[in-house]
């Protein structure tokens, strides 16, 4: 089945996804971007996937689409709110591939009637251009279990993007997020790649903040057992030392970093369900000084 597919946001993540979709030649692809170009090159691990594209850079006379798949970052949202009320209607799928928790909560009040869900990613990328990326391991998103995870893992059939889909999502958005918070702080601030993590104390102090984000996350309702610390501590110990999280590749780059999805988000709920959160209260007011001010 033919779907009309929009990619709103073609940086490296965009534009991976929103490639190997256009190198099937099944759908009917747009890209929403800032600026246009009329090629989609993909530097996969496999080889690399070059595919003619439809760049738009205004909605102005776009209307609803089968699908959108929204690749900015959390907080460029609501910069989408032009493209997402064009392109969204009542049969409208909103897949949100995004870092944090509030995938639903940022996008919904923007979409109208459409389904918003939530999926995360593993992929790490690189944008080299308008349109170009280079994808520099595997390709993956996990989406839950459903009538509509299972018909946006359809779309990828064929390509060698992997979509898995989780009986909880609830569960994997913060798991996810217990990966990131846990490294993205002490890497940005040390402006090292997770080698770091070899320096004396830096482990323990990533153990520190996932004790926080697991706590939150179970207040919220994630499964999240004490397993988890060690299993993410000992990840970031065991990682390639040049390994660049993507809020350090942010900061270097001189783009707004993830404070408030990493850890504001983390503050706020802490703060309804009545847990202290002070390790991350103080990595959102050092990175927001980063972003020129507090993002709590």
């Amino acid at each position: 089945m033919v779907s009309r597919i929009a990619v709103v946001g073609a940086g490296a993540i965009g534009c991976v996804f929103g490639g190997y979709l256009a190198a099937r030649g099944r759908h009917e692809m747009t890209f929403c971007v800032r600026e246009g170009f009329d090629e989609i090159t993909v530097e996969a691990p496999s080889g690399t996937l070059q595919s003619p594209a439809r760049a738009v850079t205004s909605p102005v006379g776009l209307g609803p689409t089968d699908w959108v798949i929204l690749a900015v970052k959390a907080h460029q949202v609501e910069g989408t709110a032009g493209w997402l009320s064009a392109l969204c209607g009542s049969e409208t799928r909103v897949a949100v591939l995004q870092n944090g928790v509030e995938h639903v909560e940022r996008t919904a009040p923007f979409s109208g009637t459409a389904k918003v869900f939530p999926v995360t990613i593993n992929c790490p990328a690189v944008k080299l251009g308008p349109g170009r990326t280079s994808q520099l391991g595997q390709a993956r998103l996990i989406a839950g279990e459903g009538e509509v995870g299972r018909a946006f893992a359809e779309l990828f059939s064929g390509t060698d993007a992997r979509i898995q889909l989780s009986a909880d999502m609830k569960t994997t958005v913060w798991r996810k997020l217990c990966n990131n918070m846990s490294c993205s702080v002490i890497t940005v601030l040390t402006n090292k790649p997770v080698g770091v993590f070899r320096q004396p104390g830096l482990l323990d102090l990533s153990a520190a903040l996932l004790k926080e984000c697991i706590a939150v996350g179970r207040a919220e309702g994630a499964s999240l057992g004490d397993e988890v610390i060690d299993e993410v501590v000992t990840k970031h110990k065991t990682a390639p030392p040049d390994l660049m999280p993507s809020m350090l590749m942010d900061r270097r780059a001189g783009r707004t970093l993830e404070t408030d999805a990493q850890y504001g988000v983390i503050v706020r709920l802490g703060e309804r369900h009545g847990i202290d959160t002070p390790l991350c209260r103080a990595a959102a007011a050092l990175l927001g000084a980063l972003n020129g001010g507090s993002d709590i």
